[in-house]
C-alpha cells in the first residue's frame, strides 16, 4: 500500500480515540494526532495511544482545526507519505475505506482528472448524492472527516488557511484547489460513522415538522463570518455553489431562531459575524464577544 499518514486533529477526546485510533492502524502506515490545546486533562489519554506507529503532537494553545491539519502535514511530508487522510476524533472508516479511496484516486487520475482529495459518500448508513449514478461525485463541499488527500496536489495547493480558525477551513481548501484545476471526490464505497452534532426538532405552520443542525451562538459567528469570507473569494467562480450556501445557511439560521434556545445571543453572533466578515477581521472569535456569547460555563470548543 502507498504510504498513508492519518492526521487526527483532538480536543478534550474521549476514551474512544484508543479504539478509533486501533481503527485506523489497520488501514494507514501511520497515525498522527495533533492535540489542539486539551491541557493536563487529557495527559493519560494520549499517552495511551502513543506509539511505534503513532505519533502525538500536544499544542499548548487551542490554535483550530486549520492550525492542526497544518501541523499534522508537516510530519507526513517528513515521512513522504503519498496520502494524507484528515480524521476527526469521533469519526471511524468502514473496513477498506483507505484501500477504497486510493483505488478511487487511481481510476480518477488515469480518467485525466487532476485529483485532490476523495471522501466518504455515504454517512451514518446514508449515501449522500443517492440520485446520482456516478461511483465518483465530483463536489465542492463535503466532510472534512474522512478526505484522503493527495500530497502533491497538497504541495501545490499549500497550507490550510489559520485566520479562519474552525469552519470553512476545509471548503476553503477544496475550493482553492479548484482554482488551479484539482478536483475533489465522495466515493459512494467509501463509508464513514461520523458524529454530526446536536439536532433540534420544530414544528412549521400548516404541521410539518422538521429537524435541523443546531449550532451554538460563538459557533454560528465562525459559520457565518468564513462563509462570507470565503464567498468573497470563490463566490463569482462558483456561483451555484455560493446560491447553495446561501439558501442552506439561511434555512438553518431561521429554523435556529425559531425553535432553538437563545435567539438573542444567535442574532449577537450573526451581527458581529457579519460587521467582522465584511470587514475581512479573521482568526479566533474576540475573547470579550465569546464570553458574552457562550457565558463563563462554557468553553470554546475545537471543531472541524
Amino acid at each position: 500500500m502507498d504510504q498513508v499518514v492519518a492526521v487526527v486533529s483532538t480536543h478534550r477526546p474521549s476514551d474512544q480515540l484508543v479504539e478509533n485510533v486501533n481503527a485506523l492502524l489497520t488501514q494507514t502506515n501511520q497515525v498522527v494526532i495533533i492535540d489542539d490545546g486539551s491541557g493536563p486533562s487529557a495527559d493519560r489519554l494520549l499517552e495511551q495511544v502513543a506509539g511505534d506507529r503513532v505519533t502525538v503532537v500536544r499544542l499548548p494553545a487551542n490554535r483550530g482545526i486549520a492550525a492542526a491539519l497544518n501541523a499534522g502535514i508537516e510530519i507526513a511530508r517528513q515521512v513522504n507519505a503519498r496520502y494524507l487522510l484528515t480524521m476527526d476524533q469521533d469519526s471511524r472508516l468502514s473496513p477498506e475505506y483507505v484501500a477504497t479511496a486510493v483505488s478511487a484516486t487511481t481510476q480518477l487520475e488515469l480518467a485525466g482528472k487532476g485529483v485532490l482529495a476523495v471522501g466518504a459518500g455515504t454517512v451514518n448508513g446514508i449515501c449522500i448524492d443517492p440520485r446520482d449514478p456516478r461511483s465518483f461525485v465530483p463536489i465542492l463541499d463535503t466532510l472534512q472527516s474522512g478526505l484522503l488527500f493527495r500530497m502533491e496536489a497538497m504541495d501545490a495547493i499549500g497550507p490550510f488557511d489559520e485566520r479562519l480558525f474552525i469552519d470553512c477551513v476545509d471548503t476553503e481548501y477544496i475550493l482553492r484547489g479548484a482554482t488551479l484545476g484539482f478536483e475533489t471526490f465522495r466515493a459512494k464505497a467509501c463509508s464513514l460513522d461520523h458524529a454530526l452534532g446536536r439536532s433540534l426538532s420544530g414544528r412549521l405552520p400548516g404541521g410539518r415538522s422538521v429537524e435541523f443542525a443546531y449550532h451554538t451562538a460563538w459557533r454560528r459567528y465562525y459559520i457565518t463570518r468564513n462563509r462570507i469570507e470565503v464567498v468573497r473569494r470563490y463566490g463569482l467562480r462558483f456561483p451555484k455553489w455560493t446560491a447553495l450556501q446561501g439558501y442552506d445557511q439561511a434555512r438553518y439560521f431561521g429554523l435556529t431562531l425559531l425553535f432553538g434556545p437563545q435567539p438573542g445571543r444567535q442574532l449577537m453572533a450573526f451581527g458581529a459575524a457579519v460587521a467582522h466578515g465584511l470587514g475581512r477581521r479573521l482568526g479566533p472569535i474576540p475573547a470579550r464577544l465569546h464570553a458574552r456569547l457562550s457565558g463563563p460555563a462554557t468553553v470554546q470548543e475545537h471543531v472541524a
